[in-house]
């Protein structure tokens, strides 16, 4: 939703914006499907072949790789 918002801004900038406008109006189509492809195509099966363990992250709380209250304190 947020590409085609964005996508259909810059396309009426571009359409009515005259001719100052022309040259940044394509220049941020082009970012625009640059950014769509690299989501799409690059992150997407990127995460995928990372595969983070969300069930291991949900029972831990989030507190993995911090330490827990009292660990490491020493003994007198």
């Amino acid at each position: 939703m947020t590409v085609s918002t964005v996508a259909l801004a810059v396309l009426s900038l571009l359409v009515f914006g005259g001719e100052v406008l022309k040259g940044f109006s394509i220049a941020m189509l082009w970012g625009i499907v640059i950014g769509t492809y690299s989501s799409l195509f690059i992150a997407a099966p990127i995460l995928y072949y990372i595969q983070p363990n969300r069930r291991a992250i949900a029972s831990d709380g989030g507190t993995a790789g911090r330490p827990r209250a009292g660990a490491g304190a020493e003994r007198a």
